[in-house]
């Protein structure tokens, strides 16, 4: 059987072999507006994920002795922050590339939140 995330990373480098194949400005702003939004979801699915061991048991977050625990905390921080102007430099990025580049752009956003809201319903409704 394969794996989910396998198949969700074949749909989206599909998704932009297509629109490289229709054109190479096409593939470039898919490929961005995937990118961008993947790692736009990583870095809220991480400062979620912080933020959730933190309120599980605080007492056990607030003593990081380790410096790998240190430096993840700061990493995590550092990506939420980064998220927002590392997706408008690609969109501007996209918007400079020419005029089917920022319309695949939106499209490979559109594909990757809507994989995410289609993940959460499949999680959601399955079996139990």
């Amino acid at each position: 059987m394969i794996s989910k995330k396998i198949l969700a990373a074949a749909s989206g480098l599909a998704a932009i072999g297509i629109a490289f194949a229709t054109s190479q400005k096409a593939g470039i702003g898919m490929a961005l507006g995937i990118g961008g939004a993947t790692f736009n979801l990583w870095a809220i699915w991480l400062m979620t994920g912080a933020l959730g061991r933190l309120m599980k048991d605080p007492s056990e977050d607030f003593k990081i002795e380790t410096k790998k625990a240190k430096i993840a905390s700061v990493l995590i921080v550092l990506a939420f922050f980064s998220k927002l102007p590392i997706f408008l430099s690609f969109a501007i990025i996209t918007r400079r590339v020419g005029p089917p580049a920022l319309t695949c752009f939106l499209v490979g956003v559109g594909l990757v939140y809507f994989a995410l809201i289609g993940w959460t319903l499949a999680k959601s409704y399955g079996p139990p």
